[in-house]
């Protein structure tokens, strides 16, 4: 695949476990504990938190300040919004919340970045047009690679 040489692309990588100090290390082998507004995340069936990743099923309510979400399934990798919000280097806050982003999976299993009101407005506003996501996780660990790239 040829990628256009006009195009930038900002490329951030979070990275779990111990590769040294030149990489942005994150701990996912429990929930985060500072979120702000606090993220909330229940279910009428079972909840775990596995290899980075909160599962929840069967009526799941995801609330994030006066945000709510209502779901059968939910799928919550926080690495993975972490990467994205470093790689427009805004961190998750107002500018792209927690619900501002969602990671999706195409019948290929590829996953990919799907961006809602305040999130889509900041990719509009830098110029985003694709982005390129490559996930990994362990038991304990998880990864991500997100690029945007833009005109």
């Amino acid at each position: 695949m040829k990628i256009n040489t006009s195009w930038a692309a900002f490329l951030c990588v979070l990275v779990s476990g111990t590769f040294g100090s030149a990489l942005l290390r994150a701990q996912t082998s429990e929930p985060p504990e500072s979120v702000e507004p606090p993220l909330q995340i229940t279910s009428d069936g079972a909840n775990r938190y596995e290899g980075g990743i909160y599962y929840a099923e069967d009526n799941v309510t995801v609330t994030y300040g006066g945000d709510v979400l209502m779901a059968d399934q939910v799928h919550f990798n926080p690495t993975t919004k972490e990467a994205t919000a470093k790689a427009f280097g805004t961190g998750i806050g107002a500018t792209l919340p927690w619900l501002g982003m969602e990671i999706g999976r195409q019948s290929t299993g590829q996953p990919f970045l799907r961006f809602h009101q305040a999130g889509e407005d900041l990719a509009r506003i830098r110029g985003v047009t694709r982005t390129l996501v490559t996930l990994t996780h362990t038991r304990n660990h998880s990864a991500a690679t997100v690029a945007l790239l833009g005109s």
